[in-house]
This record gives C-alpha cells, sequence and structure tokens, in this order.
C-alpha cells in the first residue's frame, strides 16, 4: 500500500500554503481546537462514565446494557458512510467541519439534559439512539479538524500534545464534577456538563478558522449516491477491508472502558462519586503526562510500532483488571488500559488517516470508522452474554476478551506499515493533485 505526498498537496496552491505557513494562525486554530476538545470533554466524558451506571441502576443487566451500547456503533457503521463524505465536499466559507458541530450541539446537549430522569429501559435504549447519532455527527467530523487545521508532519504532536489539556479536564470531571452525584444527584451533574458543552462548543465554532480545502466537487445530499461513493473510495481497493479490520481489532481495548466504571460499582462495590475520585482519575493524569511522548513517538519511530506499546500495557492491564483483589488493583488496571486504549486508537487512527489524499481524508476514514463501528457493534453484545452467561456477571471479563482481539490486530498493522514504507520510496514527488476519489494503490 502506497503512501501519499502530504506536503505536496499542502503547497499546492498559494491560498493552502500561506494559510499552513502562517504560524501564528496555526497557534491560534490549535489552541481553540484543545479548548473546543477539551472543556467539553470535562463535562462530556464523565456523563459518558455515568451513562451505564443510571442504566444498571434502574435494573438494567449486563447483557442489556451492552445491547444498548451497541446501538451507537450500529447508528456510526451508517452515518460515518454519510456524514464524512458530505463534510469532505461541503462548500461552505465557514468550513466543511465546523457546520456539522453546530447541527449535532442542540441534540446533545437535549440528550444530557434528559437523560438522569428516565426511569425505563426502553426509554433509556430510545434517547441514547438520538443522543448517539448526533454525537457521530460530531465526532465523525470534528476530530478530522485537527488534520486539517496543521500540516502532516505535526499530526502526531498535535495529538500528543492536545492529551494534555483534553487529559486535565475529564481528570477534572472524574475528580470534582462526578463525586457530586453523590452529594448533588445524577441531574446537577447532567446539567453542569450540558451547560459546559453549550458554552465551549460555541467558542470552537466563533474561533477556529478551516483552512481553505475545497473539493471539486459539491456535496450530494442523497443519502444512497453518497454512500455508494464513500465506499468507492475506500473499498476500490480491496486490500483497504485487511486494513479497515486490523484497526478495528487493534483498537479492542477501547471496548473495556464501557465496563471499567460498571465493574467498580457491581463488582467491587464502590458509590459513582468513588469511581471517579478513587478509580477513573488515575488513569486520566498518568495518561496526559506521557500523552507528549505517545505524539512524539508517532512521528518518530510511526504510528503501527507505537501500537505496539500500547498493546504491551494492555497485557498487563488485564492481569490486573480481569479479577482484581480489591480496589488497588483495579485502579493499577485502570492506569494501564487508559494508557493502552488511548495510545492504540491515536496512533492506529493516525496511521489510517496517514494512507490518505488529504481531499478524501474524511471520506477514507469514514470506510474505516464503519467497518470499526460494525466489529464493536456485535462484539459489544458478544461481551455482554460473555459477562452475564460465562462469568457470573464479573465485569473484569471484557480485559482478556478483548486483548486477544488486539493480538490480531497488530500484527496485520505491522505487515502493513512495511508494505506502505515499500511503497512510498516509488511515489513521485508530482505535486499535481490527484483525481477526486482516488486512493492509495493496492498492496
Amino acid at each position: 500500500m502506497n503512501g501519499i505526498d502530504h506536503e505536496a498537496r499542502e503547497n499546492a496552491s498559494p491560498a493552502l500554503r500561506g494559510y499552513y505557513d502562517d504560524k501564528g494562525l496555526m497557534a491560534r486554530n490549535v489552541f481553540w481546537y484543545f479548548f473546543g476538545m477539551s472543556a467539553a470533554g470535562f463535562g462530556f466524558n464523565t456523563i459518558q462514565s455515568m451513562l451505564p451506571l443510571h442504566m444498571a441502576g434502574i435494573g438494567m443487566d449486563a447483557e442489556q446494557i451492552s445491547f444498548t451500547m451497541s446501538i451507537r456503533s450500529w447508528l456510526y457503521m451508517i452515518m460515518v458512510l454519510y456524514i464524512a463524505h458530505v463534510s469532505d465536499h461541503w462548500q461552505s466559507r465557514w468550513g466543511r467541519r465546523l457546520p456539522f458541530l453546530l447541527l449535532s450541539l442542540p441534540f446533545i446537549v437535549g440528550g444530557i439534559l434528559v437523560f438522569p430522569w428516565l426511569q425505563t429501559p426502553l426509554a433509556c435504549v430510545l434517547v441514547f439512539a438520538v443522543f448517539s447519532f448526533f454525537v457521530g455527527v460530531k465526532y465523525d467530523t470534528y476530530p478530522l479538524l485537527s488534520y486539517d487545521l496543521v500540516r502532516q508532519r505535526y499530526w502526531g504532536r498535535v495529538a500528543g500534545f492536545g492529551g494534555i489539556p483534553c487529559g486535565l479536564a475529564v481528570w477534572a470531571g472524574q475528580r470534582y464534577l462526578m463525586p457530586m452525584s453523590d452529594s448533588h444527584g445524577e441531574p446537577f451533574v447532567y446539567t453542569v456538563a450540558a451547560g459546559l458543552l453549550l458554552v465551549t462548543t460555541v467558542l470552537t465554532l466563533v474561533l477556529v478558522k478551516e483552512p481553505p480545502i475545497r473539493s471539486t466537487e459539491p456535496p450530494t445530499l442523497n443519502p444512497l449516491p453518497v454512500i455508494m461513493a464513500t465506499l468507492r473510495v475506500g473499498f476500490s481497493d480491496r486490500s483497504n477491508i485487511l486494513l479497515f479490520l486490523a484497526f478495528a481489532l487493534t483498537i479492542s481495548p477501547t471496548l473495556v472502558m464501557n465496563y471499567i466504571a460498571l465493574q467498580g460499582q457491581l463488582n467491587l462495590g464502590l458509590t459513582q462519586g468513588e469511581i471517579g475520585s478513587r478509580l477513573l482519575q488515575w488513569g486520566t493524569l498518568i495518561g496526559l503526562v506521557l500523552s507528549p511522548l505517545t505524539g512524539i513517538a508517532i512521528d518518530k519511530i510511526g504510528a503501527a510500532k507505537t501500537c505496539v506499546i500500547g498493546y504491551l500495557l494492555m497485557v498487563a492491564a488485564t492481569w490486573y483488571g480481569y479479577r482484581p483483589f480489591d480496589v488497588s488493583a483495579l485502579v493499577i488496571a485502570c492506569v494501564l488500559l487508559t494508557i493502552s486504549q488511548a495510545i492504540l486508537y491515536g496512533a492506529g487512527t493516525i496511521f489510517i488517516a496517514s494512507g490518505s489524499n488529504r481531499e478524501n481524508i474524511a471520506t477514507f476514514c469514514a470506510c474505516n470508522g464503519a467497518v470499526t463501528q460494525a466489529v464493536q457493534a456485535v462484539l459489544l453484545v458478544l461481551i455482554g452474554a460473555f459477562i452475564k452467561r460465562f462469568q457470573d456477571g464479573n465485569y473484569g471479563a471484557a480485559f482478556p476478551f478483548c486483548l486477544a482481539l488486539s493480538t490480531m490486530g497488530v500484527p496485520i498493522l505491522l505487515w502493513v506499515d512495511q508494505k506502505r514504507r515499500a511503497g512510498l520510496s516509488r511515489v513521485s514527488p508530482d505535486p499535481s493533485l490527484p483525481v477526486a476519489g482516488s486512493n492509495v494503490s493496492s498492496l
């Protein structure tokens, strides 16, 4: 699989070259991108941890919770193929990512405000489905801003150093906001989170300036041809199926994060507040300290090799997390897992993106995302059934389950990386842009 000469494309027009050469603009954009990602994460990540706890609180079991969480993946599997393609071809002077951030905002905020008042499994499933749909609209477009705002050679460092403010925000939510559920009640925490998300998103919308990257073709709003066009970008080279499947398997440890809070509450007897202050915060703190090193490693040794580091950490996390003898053992597992999944997802995402043309980067990543979501939707259901039927409610069983999957994925990424590096040496330095929709060549 051949590499892509991103530098030539970044200098393909005077407007783009001027945008990327403006260091002051780059610094401002990166700051406000970090701000939007981090400040909103203070509330949003806290809520993400509390959603399954609320489901368990109204009597839903491991299978029901896992099924509900899998709805998000089923929705993402379809919509990512549509939203990302439309985003790549959006013609607004405002940009091609920010309009979708605005579209998602009222539904995400509304879902957060309503959820703590739901008292039946059916209501949780329905509201979670609507909420997840618009979370998908946001996260199928907003993270791709980082690839648009800076030159490709800075992608790893932006991802790595962005982990510092983001990690601090998430830690603050776990340390201070989540414990308020014990003293002030769930609705108070959800309301604060919704307010923070609203304010920080509006600031990001106003203050970030996107580059003048525009497709030669306008977006097609009819979903069927859009989805077909998206699939052609990602799957015209059938070898990409192996690449996308390898990514989905490699990042399987991210699924374990859905069960850590449940493991703390239902297996070790922690309250919601204690889960944040005694369990989750430590992984976040250590992760944010190491985040810049992760970004530098991606840029220096490559994304695929960085995934090996994340995999080894997952091996250690499984040792402590499968059947922890006390809270301290689960804390160690949580720390190792948090760092592992951050490395695997961050490095794996950059590995996928670096194999795509800049003009179609969201579309190509969408194909990867669709495969990932399909795989994860099935895995979540299987993990829930495994926990309930074979592990007697031990949520720590998610650790070895996902480790086995990552063991299959990482070697494939390394093999693809070797093929890609060999192909890059044969890429012409001609800076002319490829035909829209073109992609990397076969393995």
